[in-house]
């Protein structure tokens, strides 16, 4: 199977967005020119992505949740620099995006250990993350520090870096032996939400095993697509972001930047 979250996960789909590293810059500027996109025409959303061919996360709803309960985005986006706490999918600016929290921008631990309890499998969790500069290396940190609060042993948290675009070569790796990986960023040249949502929700396509497999949800958005057009369509597509989110936690969105 083609290597997804590599070289050239480059492209979401068909020109629409890039995967960069979550610095967007030391990390970003050892990326190929063709896979870097203007901060300046470009919606930015940096996450913790989640492995779901991994025991630890696969079919595992309630940590998921956990974890999206239990991370500090105030604290990531400070690493950032310029970018903003966000808790769902769609970054500002993107059709449809919503000032909705599903998910505080503070920790909230109690929330979360009652969650994770019973779902941390055998208890143990790989890393992979970006080491180049400070902004990887801290936001690695502040995600350990979250899996502890989630009630993980540090001692079985596997933290693995990797400098520059070698975290999207390893991440990209079909069966990679990460179950979470920090560091990760899409940045969105367009605005048609439909490509994010769609491309965390099929694992055929272009997140691969980073995707959550979702049938309901992937006909759900199918059927926002054939059957709504302009404010209707932005409309549907904002609340789906938000329900997919509640119910099913594909990812770890942290903060997003942007230009524009």
């Amino acid at each position: 199977m083609a290597q997804r979250l590599a070289v050239v996960l480059t492209l979401l789909a068909a020109g629409t967005a890039i995967l960069v590293a979550a610095t967007l810059g030391t990390a970003a500027a050892a990326a190929p020119a063709s896979a870097r996109v203007s901060a300046k025409q470009s919606n930015c959303v940096h996450y913790v992505v989640v492995n779901q061919r991994r025991s630890l996360l696969r079919g595992n709803t309630s940590l998921r949740k956990a974890l999206n309960w239990a991370v500090d985005r105030t604290a990531f986006a400070a690493a950032q620099g310029h970018a903003k706490p966000l808790t769902h999918l769609l970054a500002p600016g993107m059709a449809g995006s919503r000032s909705t929290r599903p998910y505080p921008v503070r920790p909230n631990l109690a929330k979360a250990r009652q969650l994770a309890n019973g779902h941390l499998r055998d208890g143990s969790v790989s890393v992979a993350y970006q080491s180049a500069g400070t902004v990887g290396p801290a936001s690695a940190q502040l995600l350990q520090q979250a899996l502890v609060g989630l009630g993980f042993d540090q001692s079985r948290i596997v933290m693995t870096g990797f400098a520059g675009f070698d975290l999207y070569v390893a991440a990209g790796q079909e069966g990679a032996p990460y179950d979470l990986v920090v560091g990760i960023g899409a940045c969105y040249a367009r605005r048609d939400s439909a490509t994010l949502l769609r491309s965390v929700l099929d694992p055929k396509g272009e997140w691969g095993q980073y995707a959550t497999d979702s049938a309901f949800y992937r006909k759900k958005l199918a059927s926002i697509s054939r059957r709504l057009k302009g404010r209707a369509r932005v409309a549907a597509l904002g609340r789906l972001d938000i329900e997919v989110m509640q119910k099913i936690a594909p990812t770890v969105p942290l903060s997003a930047s942007s230009s524009n």
